[in-house]
């Protein structure tokens, strides 16, 4: 893997979307694929040793994989990586029923059955990048399955027994810092403690 270039591609495309969102003066062009952007920037400027000997790779994949943008191959293990990044207040877009065992009964009323499994080796990485454009602020959040999946319980578990007033079927909900703030890892480095403890 050539990381050198990698570092220096990923370096323009940050420089080119700030000037891009400054003439615009918006930024939904950049939904997500900043995201990525940056968890790729992070990632390479943390592993970027491991990176440079044989057999170890990034692969970025963007929206080409259900369920994961990013694998990271190290020392014979693997790490998916599912970016979600969020400009304003929460990271939306998301649906519970990927996360929980979720039924309706005859009154459309919600009833939580529990966590779906986990898969192992995917990880969910949540970008803070409200003031990355104008301050340069980023804040990183990695999670497991498992966790993003107990996390997802705590903040979907109001629903449970309760029938959804405008879309019952609906299993959409928000998360804020808040929820996942015990996850702050703005380095990355979960995988290198990973590798470090086998």
């Amino acid at each position: 893997m050539d990381v050198s270039r990698w570092r220096e591609a990923i370096d323009d495309f940050l420089k080119c979307a700030k000037t891009v969102v400054q003439l615009a003066g918006q930024r939904t062009f950049l939904r997500g694929s900043l995201g990525e952007a940056l968890t790729l920037h992070q990632l390479i400027k943390t592993y970027e040793e491991d990176l440079n000997r044989r057999g170890n790779r990034i692969s970025y994949y963007g929206g080409q994989r259900k369920g994961y943008d990013i694998l990271l191959q190290l020392d014979g293990r693997e790490a998916r990586l599912d970016c979600k990044e969020k400009t304003g207040q929460d990271w939306a877009r998301n649906y519970a029923r990927r996360y929980l065992k979720i039924e309706w009964d005859k009154g459309d009323h919600q009833h939580i059955r529990g966590v779906l499994p986990p898969e192992r080796d995917l990880f969910y990485v949540l970008v803070d990048s409200a003031r990355f454009l104008d301050r340069g602020d980023i804040r990183f959040f990695a999670l497991s399955d498992q966790e993003m999946k107990r996390v997802v319980m705590r903040a979907y578990g109001r629903w449970d027994g309760h029938r959804r007033p405008h879309s019952p079927k609906s299993t959409h909900f928000v998360l804020g810092v808040a929820e996942v703030s015990a996850y702050e890892d703005n380095q990355l480095i979960r995988w290198k403690r990973r590798l470090n403890s086998t």
